[in-house]
């Protein structure tokens, strides 16, 4: 297992969609995508982002109280959250492995399942609008296309971090 790391920051919630919109080009499904963060933090905004990215054009919410909301664009994405739940049980954990598409876990952190295609995006509130974005997964499975990523490098390579951290 080669586990990679690329991080970047936003600076606006229009360049954590932006992002979740270029992460959307470099995931490879089916994929499972653990979103981890403080509330606030720009989870959902990076979903609606990814949402774009693979040509949904409806309306993305947080699956808070829903616990998951299911969107069809080029790729089927299925959205969960898991913030209110001790345990995510069985029932939403048995589609992570059978979803042709992307698997998109909000508070992914309160399970400790992953599935084996899987890439993890932590998000750190640095201020009110800034963000710190720290993205890891296997490389050995081909779940991500790094060079797709905005600066097309990661935290591992010679003098890289992706784009540049500002």
């Amino acid at each position: 297992m080669t586990i990679k790391h690329w991080e970047t920051r936003t600076r606006s919630e229009e360049e954590t969609i932006a992002l979740g919109r270029a992460l959307a080009a470099a995931l490879i499904a089916p994929a499972w995508v653990g979103l981890e963060g403080p509330l606030g933090a720009g989870k959902t905004r990076l979903v609606q982002g990814i949402a774009e990215g693979v040509g949904y054009a409806g309306r993305v919410r947080s699956p808070t109280f829903v616990l998951e909301n299911r969107y069809l664009g080029a790729v089927p994405l299925l959205h969960q959250d898991l913030y209110r739940l001790d345990d995510p049980g069985e029932d939403l954990i048995a589609d992570w492995d059978e979803h042709p598409g992307l698997v998109l876990v909000e508070w992914a952190e309160r399970s400790d399942e992953r599935p084996y295609r899987w890439v993890r995006v932590h998000l750190d509130p640095e201020s009110e609008q800034v963000r710190r974005v720290r993205i890891s997964w296997d490389e050995s499975i081909g779940v991500l296309c790094e060079e797709d990523l905005p600066g097309g490098r990661g935290a591992d390579a010679p003098g890289g971090a992706g784009a540049p951290l500002r």
